[in-house]
């Protein structure tokens, strides 16, 4: 019995001994994991990976020196630089006091490019109106504009949120510079970027010149005739020369000629003149002309005459008075003319039986000469009577017309 406790014991030193001489097993390095990009942005990137079995927890390092904790199979990297070329390498993190697992080393490179903001386009510029001294640029709007800075010829930097601008008081005929850029709205600030600027060159017209007026001419008269034009546009008032005289302006469509001498051609020039405030975009026009011929005077009535009261030594002439006549003028057998004012004449110590010569013409008043001229000279005869004998006693009248004029 003593031997086979013996035995028994010694058995179970043996296999004691045994149990304490094997090893331990070795820790085991978890996987890495291999990160893809799930959602790329212009400042941030999210990234997913499978699980990797019993890790407890990863590690995300940043370009070689950023280290990032993350729990679960997904991370969001923010406070990115848009546009710019990020590294990532992960590693499993095995429980914290495991005997059985090591973390990973870092996987693979994994590498991305964030998104680079957009910049927005450059607006397109047209002229929409261009004046001599002024000139209307548009565009169309620009997707995610808040607004536009642009410069003119050089300018300070002006701000609108109009897709439209106009420039006044300009020079006429000359080229000007435009510039202008589209910066993003509220919204847009973070996702966008301004756009590059835009350049346009315009060039004011020269000034327009006004139409030339049509002239025409009406009621000719004597001493004097109306020049008439069209209606030019644009034209704030006309301006009129005759023979070559100073300018005078007028601003209805017509210029009423008076005083002018009869039958004389007269030269009568015209042009449209713009208004003051037009003046940066407009020029007078060219100069019309016309000629017209003053009527030539009107021949007054050669008076009609009679005779009246012949004596011996006296006869009267008497004529109708002449439409227009201020006065006549009387000559008797070729001597000087003698200014009448009425409608006779009588003539004494005149030679008995004697023929005489009488011619007379009407005078136009003098505030109508320039109208009217003196008419053609009127002629009659008259022969004095015989006068009595030197045997008259009684003073025989016989021979008398009644009502002698003296």
């Amino acid at each position: 019995m003593i031997y086979r406790k013996t035995l028994l014991f010694a058995a179970v030193i043996i296999s004691v001994l045994t149990a304490c001489n094997k090893k331990a097993p070795e820790p085991v390095a978890l996987a890495a994991p291999s990160p893809e990009v799930a959602v790329l942005g212009i400042d941030k990137v999210t990234l997913l990976w499978e699980t990797v079995e019993n890790a407890e927890s990863y590690r995300i390092l940043l370009d070689e020196k950023t280290v990032i904790k993350a729990s679960g199979v997904c991370a969001v990297i923010e406070n990115l630089t848009s546009g710019t070329e990020y590294k990532v390498m992960m590693k499993s993190i095995a429980p914290e006091g495991s005997s059985q697992w090591l973390d990973s080393g870092y996987g693979p490179v994994l590498t991305f490019v964030t998104k680079g903001k957009t910049v927005l386009q450059t607006p397109e510029v047209e002229v929409y109106e261009a004046e001599p001294s002024s000139v209307t640029l548009v565009w169309e709007p620009v997707k995610k504009a808040g607004m536009y800075v642009y410069t003119f010829n050089g300018g300070a930097q002006q701000q609108t949120t109009e897709t439209s601008v106009t420039f006044d008081d300009l020079n006429f005929d000359t080229e000007y510079v435009f510039r202008i850029k589209a910066v993003p709205d509220e919204q847009s600030v973070e996702t966008a970027l301004e756009s590059a600027w835009g350049e346009t060159t315009v060039k004011t017209p020269d000034r327009y010149v006004l139409d030339t007026p049509v002239l025409s001419v009406s009621d000719i008269n004597t001493n004097g005739f109306t020049v008439n034009w069209n209606e030019v546009p644009d034209a704030g008032s006309y301006e009129y020369s005759v023979n070559g005289s100073p300018a005078v302006a007028v601003d209805d469509l017509k210029a009423v000629l008076t005083n002018l001498t009869a039958a004389t051609e007269y030269t009568v020039t015209v042009r449209a003149v713009p208004a003051v405030s037009d003046q940066g975009s407009y020029v007078a026009s060219d100069w019309a002309q016309i000629k017209a011929t003053t009527n030539g005077l009107i021949v007054l009535g050669a008076p009609v005459l009679k005779s009246e009261n012949v004596l011996a030594t006296q006869f009267t002439v008497k004529w109708e008075a002449v439409e227009h006549a201020g006065s006549y003028m009387v000559s008797l057998n070729g001597g000087e003319f003698i200014s009448v004012s009425g409608n006779s004449r009588t003539f004494t110590d005149l030679s008995t039986e004697t023929a005489y010569t009488v011619k007379v013409k009407a005078v136009p008043d003098a505030s109508q000469t320039g109208t009217y001229k003196e008419s053609p000279l009127s002629e009659i005869s008259v022969t004095t009577k015989q006068g009595p004998s030197p045997d008259d006693k009684g003073g025989d009248l016989s021979d008398f017309d009644e009502d002698p004029i003296f």
